[in-house]
């Protein structure tokens, strides 16, 4: 379950109905999960079976197991604990704590059932492709049986822990002869000793440290069943707050983990127009096209290509594909419409909203620069997104936002939180108006094999000597890559296509120069169509290999370089690793430094995918 600190309720998160703990007897229901840890970046449950029955006969004792949460599907994340090297001294792993920390996953093994075994914890480092690859004891402690009546008193009981900032907080749970045996100990990582300890050795009723949680901010609570408490790092226990919820007080709380968040997908827009955000649940069923990816952070960027890198376990490269192409916008325009894909299989009506900073002043807040609302049916799959009253048109780069969520009050925002669907943000060009020709038309599509092509249509010339098809990656450095003869002067339709066979990866811009016979010219509006950020090597003239490679990367050019290339790796997180130039046609790269995995190269406006073993 997840207990929500800011208005203290809890709600589901998962379940796995093959853990059974016979704890008291073989009474059914006592499905049990221990050894509970969080990795918040990765966003990966790992638990155990709290099975601590001897002798061990569960299978489960030996396992870790995990949950993902963006994609919802729980797996064994380590099928026998002690291939690792791990000692279970009791048989199984039990009831001992666990954390997250610093990429490794922290495992407790408490075997005090036994009188002298130790409580161990163990570091389990985790390699970039998510797998187990070794243990190393980090922390133990000699169980000491003492002299009671009753079964299974002892002086130390493994509760939980956390780990903030090089600390480990140990909290104790031992009791014997009716009286709490408990502690607090902080230990220093680094300095391998303890910095400070407190015992509490009071009559029945005093607090007791129980299981640990640990927020962003390094704060620790004491989380009990339905009761949260704060614990100031000085050996001191606030008062207990109730939480409530279907999974509040009673719930059957064993174990806790570290602070939790969902998944999002977050537009990448400039910060000046607002972060929006759309709760990502897993196979989700509102979406703009048909592809949501996930980010732990935002990714807003200049150019709004920001999440084409975060790439998690089923994240998209780029999942902004509601729009594979706008049509031409320019000052003039006081309405303006755009179709866009979408998936609806939610059961219900959704609602879609753009947003278009027609002014270019940073901001979707002006007078129509918010659409009308489209409403989206169950089992739609197109929407058209229309903009009317526009005014102050500025000439130059600019960007819009669609926003698709089942309440019209969260897309009709242009920022801020959505429970459900998807935010894209796309560059769009904003033209002049003027044009000495009659243009009814002028728009661009991807088409087989990863070519643009470009149609456009007049409606009357007049000494129309010819057109000149221009080319961008940015909207503001532009190529020549074609011409087509004009009609003259003429009043019929006259139509026009020219196709681009060497796109850029991601966004490219496109414009029309109409030059007179008299050699004055004239241009179009701009217009964008979005190719995919990955290419095929066969597809471009840049060749990187080997692929797979252990160390060594080749990038290749097959002519010679006008100007040296930019060249950044990206490991599969979207964190640049290496920035450098290539200025010659082959160039060598060490990987030798990197850990085993995916990496994205991305050599100008191009990426290339490759695996390092």
């Amino acid at each position: 379950m997840v207990v929500n600190l800011t208005n203290n309720t809890s709600s589901f998160l998962f379940e796995d109905n093959s853990i059974y703990t016979p704890i008291f007897g073989t009474t059914a229901g006592n499905k049990r999960i221990n050894s509970l840890a969080y990795d918040p970046y990765k966003q990966i449950v790992y638990y155990c079976d709290n099975d601590t029955s001897l002798p061990a006969t569960n299978p489960n004792v030996l396992k870790v197991f995990k949950y993902d949460v963006k994609t919802g599907v729980k797996s064994t994340f380590i099928n026998n604990i002690t291939t690792l090297g791990v000692v279970l001294e009791g048989g199984r792993l039990g009831s001992g704590g666990a954390c997250f920390y610093n990429g490794s996953l922290f495992l407790g093994v408490d075997a005090n059932f036994r009188a002298q075994e130790a409580s161990n914890v163990w570091r389990i480092d985790i390699n970039s492709s998510g797998v187990a690859t070794k243990a190393s004891r980090m922390w133990g402690k000699q169980g000491t049986r003492t002299p009671f009546t009753g079964n299974f008193a002892y002086l130390y009981n493994m509760g939980d822990f956390v780990i903030n900032n090089g600390i480990f907080y140990n909290f104790n749970q031992g009791s014997a002869s009716g009286r709490n045996v408990t502690s607090v100990q902080h230990i220093s990582l680094d300095k391998q000793f303890a910095l400070a300890s407190w015992a509490d050795t009071l009559p029945s009723g005093a607090v007791i440290p129980n299981q640990t949680s640990i927020d962003y901010n390094g704060n620790i609570y004491n989380m009990l069943t339905g009761f949260t408490a704060t614990y100031d790092k000085a050996g001191n226990f606030g008062s207990n707050v109730a939480y409530t919820g279907t999974y509040g007080a009673g719930s059957g709380q064993m174990d806790a983990a570290e602070s939790f968040k969902y998944p999002y997908d977050f537009g990448d827009a400039p910060l000046g127009y607002g972060v929006a955000f759309h709760l990502y649940r897993t196979s989700p069923n509102l979406k703009i096209g048909t592809v949501v990816d996930f980010e732990v952070n935002d990714t807003i960027t200049p150019t709004a290509g920001g999440d084409d890198l975060i790439i998690g376990a089923s994240g998209a490269i780029d999942d902004e594909e509601g729009v594979t192409s706008f049509p031409a916008l320019t000052v003039a325009n006081a309405s303006y419409a755009v179709s866009v894909d979408v998936t609806n299989s939610t059961g219900s009506n959704a609602t879609l909203y753009g947003y278009l900073d027609f002014n270019r002043d940073g901001d979707f807040t002006d007078a129509g620069e918010r659409s009308s609302a489209s409403t989206v049916l169950n089992g739609g799959t197109t929407a058209s997104v229309t903009w009317t009253g526009l005014t102050g048109g500025v000439v130059g780069a600019s960007f819009v936002r669609f926003r698709f969520a089942s309440s019209s009050s969260e897309s009709g925002n242009a920022f801020g939180y959505a429970g459900t669907g998807e935010v894209e943000d796309y560059p769009i060009a904003i033209g002049a108006s003027f044009l000495p020709v009659e243009l009814t038309n002028f728009k661009g599509e991807n088409i087989e094999n990863s070519s643009t092509l470009l149609t456009w249509e007049t409606a009357s010339e007049k000494n129309n000597d010819y057109f000149n098809i221009e080319h961008s990656d940015d909207a503001n450095n532009w190529e020549i890559i074609g011409k087509v003869s004009g009609h003259g002067t003429s009043n019929q339709v006259n139509a026009y296509k020219f196709v681009d066979e060497k796109p850029f990866g991601g966004i490219n811009y496109y414009r029309l120069n109409q030059v007179d016979f008299d050699a004055t010219s004239t241009y179009t509006p701009i217009i964008s169509v979005a190719f995919s950020t990955v290419v095929n090597e066969e597809q471009d003239k840049i060749t990187v290999y080997p692929n797979p490679t252990k160390n060594i990367i080749w990038i290749a050019s097959e002519k010679d370089l006008t100007k040296p290339l930019n060249i950044d790796i990206y490991n599969a997180f979207g964190e640049q690793v290496i920035s450098l130039d290539m200025a010659e046609k082959t160039k060598q790269i060490d990987l030798s430094n990197l850990q085993a995995g995916c990496y994205f190269i991305k050599i100008d406006n191009k990426i290339y995918k490759s695996i390092k073993y």
